[in-house]
């Protein structure tokens, strides 16, 4: 099943999102982008749940487009679909604080990024606790799986559009851990593939119907890699390579209690033993491309953006668990 079968809301008729009509740019300009210039302002700078959960819609079913079908210029709903996302980016950024870091001298700084990476809610979740404490019930487990899948299915591919725009000295590291994505040349051991033995324990159904968090969060990982600075992307993710063992080591022990066997939980292991050399790697490897001060804000706030969105992914999952006692 194609992850662009996610239900959406009735908002999604635009001409843009169909691909049996060759549309009209005018329209786009004129009716379009100033609908979704409104939606987005109520989405990020007045907080309206309904219209945030809208545009992350929007927004995915631009990014699984993009993935499946690429992007071609002389298509005109490839051009508007660049122009709407622009539209929802700018907005976003404007509802969005630029953090300064204390300290921009190169190892004071990524000894600063290191100590706020591991330090980040993301790693302390009350959600993450509560699986970790041995309370979740298979039908909670299958919740987390199948939105959690709508992060990892696509989680190599940011890593290789992200070596697309870096420099040469990054891209070795980069190389390295999407090598290790895919299994090291074995498709049989590539990480999407060893997740679906997690799908299959859990028996969790082709057609799911994702949190409006769990596709933001992919949403924010492809606007970090495919639609910004490089150093964004760059801090992104390094942090979350390097935070992602503090996390899924408390995943993998509450799945474990409830009564998956290791072949199941073998993505959850890899990634708690292979990620950790994944962090320092990347960290090491900033250290060849952070020369200025702004060097240092984009990687900072590329790093914050992608935890904080985890952050939200996990909000989204521990809400509708409390939601269901």
């Amino acid at each position: 099943m194609s992850l662009s079968t996610i239900e959406t809301s009735k908002v999604l008729h635009f001409d843009f999102l169909q691909d049996e009509k060759q549309i009209e740019l005018t329209n786009v300009l004129e009716n379009t982008l100033p609908y979704i210039k409104d939606l987005s302002k109520k989405a990020f700078l007045n907080k309206d749940k309904e219209a945030w959960n809208t545009i992350q819609k929007v927004l995915f079913k631009l990014n699984m487009n993009m993935f499946e079908k690429g992007f071609d210029p002389t298509k005109n709903e490839n051009v508007a679909s660049y122009l709407v996302r622009g539209t929802i980016m700018n907005v976003e950024k404007e509802a969005t604080e630029t953090v300064v870091p204390p300290v921009t001298e190169k190892k004071a700084f990524l000894e600063y990024l290191l100590k706020l990476v591991k330090e980040h809610p993301a790693n302390t979740h009350p959600f993450l606790d509560y699986i970790n404490s041995g309370q979740m019930t298979k039908e909670e487990a299958r919740l987390f799986i199948g939105n959690y899948r709508v992060i990892n299915e696509f989680f190599h591919l940011h890593i290789a559009i992200l070596s697309y725009f870096s420099p040469l000295e990054f891209r070795g590291t980069m190389y390295e851990n999407l090598n290790d994505e895919l299994g090291q040349g074995d498709i049989k051991k590539a990480h999407p593939t060893i997740f679906k033995k997690l799908l299959a324990a859990l028996e969790v159904p082709n057609h799911f119907a994702f949190l409006p968090e769990s596709i933001a969060t992919l949403n924010n990982m492809v606007s970090l890699t495919a639609f910004s600075n490089y150093l964004y992307g760059l801090g992104a993710m390094g942090a979350l390579e390097t935070a992602v063992p503090l996390q899924q080591s408390k995943i993998a022990n509450g799945f474990r209690q409830i009564g998956l066997d290791s072949s199941a939980l073998e993505f959850f292991d890899t990634h708690v033993e292979i990620d950790v050399v994944h962090g320092e790697q990347w960290f090491e490897s900033l250290q060849e491309v952070i020369e200025t001060k702004d060097d240092c804000i984009a990687v900072l706030n590329g790093a914050k953006s992608i935890l904080d969105a985890r952050v939200v992914f996990y909000d989204g999952l521990w809400n509708e668990i409390n939601k269901n006692k």
